[in-house]
């Protein structure tokens, strides 16, 4: 029911987590953040890159919001 009514989700990476959240919020309903372990790897360091991931993130953020402002304008 929650997820059918956030639709359309557009993002299909980390982001995700970003795009659920915040449309989560903006719809009046709650959610719990469940703790994950990415264990593909056993040794060595890490290739995730934060800043590469800023812009997607604000940009589905400012998605999300925009998305959510129009669809209140048009009631």
């Amino acid at each position: 029911h929650v997820i059918d009514a956030m639709q359309p989700l557009v993002t299909g990476q980390f982001n995700i987590t970003i795009e659920l959240a915040v449309k989560a919020t903006l719809g009046g309903w709650r959610y719990a953040v469940v703790p994950n372990d990415w264990t593909e790897r056993d040794a060595g360091a890490s290739s995730f890159k934060i800043f590469k991931l800023i812009k997607p993130y604000a940009a589905t953020f400012i998605y999300c919001l925009t998305q959510d402002y129009l669809k209140n304008v048009k009631r």
